[in-house]
């Protein structure tokens, strides 16, 4: 018997983040009860890192569960590590976030490039009046 899990990011399945963990609990029991192949197809990450760590907490074995991405069956180990990751594969929590990084750290050298123009121009107003005085 084998438990698959599909990622299909556009047509998988969707279970609230909330309440994820306890959904994969008790599918797996009610896959270890029934005894026979499985196929979910999830489209999140979080669902699939979910049933990796099942794995890595022993609550299903290494060889009763797969993950496949676009036909692809990937090697995974007792730790739910997926030795190979393709592109594509749960990467799209990695986007958005990427994008705030660098879009947060281009902020972040504009305003300290502004704040350097703004000291500087202090300075230079500073010691034009200690010219002055001179």
């Amino acid at each position: 018997m084998k438990l698959t899990i599909e990622y299909d990011s556009d047509h998988g399945y969707l279970y609230a983040d909330g309440r994820a963990e306890e959904w994969i609990d008790s599918s797996i029991k009610l896959f270890l009860k029934q005894k026979k192949d499985w196929h979910i197809k999830v489209c999140s990450a979080l669902l699939v890192d979910f049933f990796r760590l099942k794995v890595c907490e022993g609550k299903i074995d290494v060889d009763q569960i797969e993950f496949v991405f676009k036909g692809e069956v990937l090697k995974h180990n007792k730790y739910g590590s997926i030795e190979h990751w393709p592109d594509g594969f749960c990467d799209i929590p990695i986007y958005p976030m990427e994008r705030l990084l660098i879009l947060a750290s281009d902020m972040l050298k504009k305003e300290k490039k502004l704040r350097m123009m703004s000291k500087d121009n202090e300075l230079a107003g500073i010691q034009d009046v200690n010219w002055k005085n001179n």
